[in-house]
């Protein structure tokens, strides 16, 4: 008898912190809404909603309908591929570990944060400043490159 065996590309048992909810996923909605075209986004990504109910990309003004990205269309998911929709998290007060988040600010708990280009292409937390939208807080700042945030 022969098997067909998928070989590993990752380590399973190493965590991937992407987008690890640890708290309040009974206030979550996950909703699934078009990815505009011309638009990546990976699991732990922050999208903007825009008036035509399509998902895109932030841009250097940071606008309060931004919401993280569980499914993308970066992955090669079949799912999202076939029905060219990700699946955004909508809520309130839920907690998430992750690795996606600006690295070079120095966090303190309870910092405000934001999501915005910075020049990059950044679709990930950053500290919010001024009057700009202010989308989670900072619950444990990074250690060993991994931060918890509050979604508000």
């Amino acid at each position: 008898m022969t098997e067909n065996l998928a070989p590993l590309t990752a380590d399973l048992l190493e965590p991937d912190y992407k987008l690890d909810i640890i708290r309040g996923l009974e206030h979550l909605i996950r909703v699934d809404k078009t990815i505009a075209e011309g638009e990546v986004f990976a699991e732990g990504d922050w999208a903007v909603l825009n008036d035509n109910n399509e998902l895109e990309a932030p841009s250097a003004t940071p606008v309060a309908n931004t919401y993280p990205v569980w499914a993308g269309n970066a992955e090669g998911r079949s799912d999202v591929h076939a029905t060219k929709k990700a699946t955004i998290l909508m809520g309130q007060s839920f907690i998430y570990k992750t690795t996606k988040f600006d690295a070079n600010p120095a966090y303190t708990v309870g910092a405000p944060l934001t999501v915005k280009d910075l020049g990059g292409g950044e679709m990930v937390p950053t500290l919010q400043s001024g009057s700009e939208p202010v989308l989670a807080r900072v619950v444990a700042v990074p250690a060993s490159g991994v931060m918890e945030i509050q979604v508000l």
